[in-house]
């Protein structure tokens, strides 16, 4: 499989479950600098990935980009930072897919026996039958960078897995930034409100 082809394979793995209300295949994480001064980052910018780096992630579908671009952007602007040219905080992310595979056993068995007279007999067998499947996992990784202090303030990561022949990719990937997105509780202007 070719998935430079199309980008939604790798999209698509990311929500595939969330967006048909099953959200145990996709899990998200995130971790974040508990040191970084959310309460001074007001703007924002989202980069673009390199050529280098979308052949990397086997891109040949620019429009996905720009859409995984807005909904990023849009989660921003959602928690009132101002996207700028000049931004307190650099946003990059980065897509990739990998072929995984299953692998299981079952078991099939055959007995008989029989009674009688003075004595029994008894006979058996059994083999065991491998099945093997194969899925795509797909992984987006969000970085957020304070461009003051060039470091890493906050990741969020979603995997998970998808099938072939999704048509709803502009949801997908919507659903999947939403995903990721949910984990980040700060808005702009303001830190962590901690309990007491």
């Amino acid at each position: 499989m070719n998935l430079g082809k199309d980008f939604s394979f790798v999209i698509l793995l990311l929500i595939a479950a969330v967006y048909s209300g099953c959200t145990s295949s996709i899990n998200t994480s995130y971790d974040y600098d508990r040191d970084a001064a959310f309460e001074h980052y007001e703007t924002f910018k989202v980069y673009s990935p390199t050529s280098e780096e979308m052949e990397n992630m086997g891109v040949v579908m620019p429009q996905r980009l720009a859409l995984l671009e807005s909904s990023i952007a849009s989660e921003m602007k959602s928690r009132a930072y101002v996207e700028s040219n000049t931004p307190d905080l650099a946003i990059t992310y980065f897509v990739s897919s990998q072929t995984k595979e299953k692998t299981s056993s079952t078991y099939v068995g055959v007995g008989g026996g029989s009674y009688g007279g003075y004595g029994g007999m008894s006979y058996g067998f059994g083999t065991s039958i491998p099945n093997t499947s194969y899925y795509q996992e797909g992984t987006l990784d969000v970085h957020i960078v304070d461009t003051q202090k060039s470091l890493l303030v906050w990741r969020g990561t979603a995997i998970g897995t998808f099938k072939e022949g999704r048509t709803d990719v502009e949801k997908l990937i919507e659903s999947a930034v939403k995903q990721i997105f949910y984990k980040y509780r700060f808005k702009a202007g303001e830190g962590l409100k901690r309990k007491k």
